[in-house]
């Protein structure tokens, strides 16, 4: 069982590779391109890395052939000696043997089994290990935005009513909560289905030339919907975590939602 997980593992991932590798070279000759197209590429080959293990079972598979076991090596090597050996005919005599019973130890006919290791095994359990625990880092930064909600306290400045209407102009649903925290020293955004623009306590000091600056991106990061492919990317990290293009492919998708946010 855990020899096939494996299989459907390590297959689940060189798919996964393949098609980083493709987004890779393809955004390589897109330099020209603006950063949201590029982030665009990087979000569908993260999509497309995750369904690598839905798509494992679809193609050509890896198959293998275990070695006989070495308990069946002494009967085939029994049956062969005794086809090669000669028939001996004895004549035909009339001999009364009593008959004898011998009776031996159960333990003696039972086979001695030595522990071993299962690789396997070993290998399944590492990896569910570096999954769960790539896995609890991301949990944990869910919980810390959940707390930075709960803690935060709403914004009640003229400027807040402009990032409204920013909103507003950039066809943005809902309302934007723009809150002040404690916790942080710069500007993000909290929240993948309802999100809210979050600023340190210091953006009262700020000018309004930087805190429209400051609006905008955070509205762009809204308005481009780029949390959930962050989001899907720690997937990604958490289920391939040994594998290095993964973590390279998710910093790229980092660098260019940045910039696209830039130019927006």
């Amino acid at each position: 069982m855990f020899a096939d997980m494996m299989v459907v593992i390590i297959e689940s991932c060189v798919r996964a590779s393949v098609v980083l590798c493709a987004a890779w070279g393809l955004t390589s000759m897109m330099r020209h391109a603006s950063a949201a197209t590029r982030h665009f590429v990087w979000s569908c080959a993260i999509a497309g890395a995750i369904l690598a293990s839905a798509l494992s079972s679809v193609g050509p598979r890896w198959s293998g052939t275990l070695p006989a076991s070495i308990a069946s090596t002494p009967m085939v090597l029994t049956e062969k000696s005794s086809a090669s050996m000669p028939a001996v005919v004895a004549p035909a005599t009339s001999i009364d043997v009593p008959e004898i019973t011998i009776t031996t130890p159960a333990s003696s006919s039972a086979p001695v089994s030595t522990p071993a290791v299962d690789s396997a095994f070993v290998l399944g359990l590492a990896w569910a290990a570096g999954t769960l625990a790539v896995l609890a880092y991301a949990l944990s930064g869910a919980i810390g935005a959940w707390l930075l909600r709960r803690s935060a306290t709403p914004v009640h400045a003229p400027w807040v009513e402009e990032a409204q209407t920013l909103a507003e102009v950039f066809e943005i649903p809902g309302v934007i909560q723009v809150v002040e925290s404690k916790a942080i020293a710069m500007p993000m955004v909290c929240g993948t289905w309802r999100p809210l623009i979050v600023v340190p306590p210091s953006a009262h000091e700020w000018s309004d030339e930087r805190r429209r600056v400051v609006v905008l991106h955070e509205h762009a990061h809204i308005k481009r919907g780029v949390c959930l492919p962050q989001a899907i990317a720690q997937v990604v990290c958490a289920v391939y975590w040994f594998n290095p293009i993964v973590w390279l492919a998710a910093r790229r998708l980092r660098v260019e939602r940045e910039r696209a946010c830039d130019d927006f």
